[in-house]
């Protein structure tokens, strides 16, 4: 069996680790997502990058059925205010980002991650219709 060592002499054998904990859920279904760029690396070079990544948001709300009530795309990382429709919104981001990145490294000719992490519930994580929307469409 294999044997890993790290910081201060912790051995750990193969299955020792922990799953990441489950993300929990929001009552109203309704998060505030961000998404940063790996390294704070720019996301949209040109006004067709935006334009696609709005695009793909389109084409996945018809898919998934999602209510997208506010987005803002800054170069580096993007703001989602969203409500879960017939997929989980893990599904739902993973479509998103998916198909984006896709598109960006054959675009630019590049490989690899865009996205640092997975993307990010902040403030939104239990909204309650109409509690925060306001501030975020501001």
């Amino acid at each position: 069996m294999l044997t890993y060592t790290f910081v201060y002499g912790t051995n750990y054998q193969r299955g020792d680790f922990m799953p990441r904990a489950a993300r929990k859920k929001s009552e109203s279904g309704i998060y505030h997502i961000v998404m940063r760029g790996i390294n704070r690396q720019v996301i949209f070079i040109e006004r067709e990058d935006f334009l696609r990544f709005i695009e793909t948001l389109q084409k996945y709300k018809n898919v998934c059925e999602y209510q997208l009530f506010s987005y803002c795309l800054m170069d580096n990382h993007v703001h989602l205010l969203i409500k879960e429709g017939k997929e989980p919104l893990e599904t739902v981001m993973r479509r998103i980002c998916g198909s984006y990145v896709f598109w960006y490294n054959r675009k630019y000719n590049r490989i690899g991650y865009l996205f640092q992490d997975r993307f990010k519930r902040t403030w939104g994580r239990f909204l309650r219709p109409g509690e925060y929307s306001v501030h975020m469409a501001n």
